[in-house]
């Protein structure tokens, strides 16, 4: 009996510290899982952050105009496409439908704007802004349109007595090769415009943005 008591015992012992061990060795592998995973955040984190450190340096290249490789490419922008245009020769009668042609070329930036026809070609798809100012001579009229591939997009008349001028602004969606021009409307009264070396007759445009 004794015996089989003792036998129990050690048994018992035996279990015990294997059991511990167990724990001990339980303990051991999650501490090394804990740590794994620890580490797994702290990469995670740096990975993070080194991507939101990336994507300031890339906003930061794309304002620059440049690739993150360092080449130097054309910065996004808009073309320069604008133009300027006087009338510097006197025409005493202008017939109806009769295109008035601004032949002194102040501005002529991306090249749309022929002084020999007059009239402005898009050269690239985009909202444009056209103005032209047209006076009249002493105690005279004169009606003029605006006109888009021979629509009318504005109108404008100087008829006050005395001399006097009329002048209009529009803003529109201009495509490729589309034209853009000033023409004498009708009236058989209407007077020749002025012209001098004032240049008051004026017609200009520029791209605003492209589409």
């Amino acid at each position: 009996m004794a015996v089989a008591l003792k036998h129990a015992f050690a048994w018992t012992i035996f279990i015990l510290s294997y059991g511990q061990l167990i724990a001990e060795d339980d303990t051991d592998t999650r501490i090394v899982d804990l740590e794994t995973l620890a580490a797994k955040v702290d990469f995670s984190a740096y990975k993070n952050a080194d991507q939101l450190d990336n994507l300031k340096l890339r906003i930061q290249e794309l304002q620059d105009g440049t690739k993150m490789d360092g080449i130097k490419v054309r910065q996004v922008a808009d073309p320069n496409i604008g133009f300027d245009a006087r009338v510097v020769a006197l025409k005493p009668h202008y017939v109806d439908q009769q295109t008035i042609v601004f032949n002194r070329v102040q501005v002529n930036q991306g090249g749309g704007y022929s002084n020999t026809t007059g009239r402005f070609t898009c050269p690239q798809h985009g909202l444009y802004q056209f103005a032209a100012t047209i006076p009249s001579q002493l105690n005279g009229t004169i009606e003029c349109e605006m006109v888009m591939d021979n629509v009318q997009i504005g109108r404008f008349m100087a008829n006050e007595p005395g001399f006097d001028q009329a002048t209009q602004v529009v803003v529109l969606e201009c495509g490729v090769e589309q034209q853009v021009w000033i023409r004498h409307l009708r009236g058989v009264h209407d007077t020749g415009i002025l012209a001098g070396r004032h240049h008051f007759p004026s017609f200009s445009g520029h791209l605003i943005s492209s589409l």
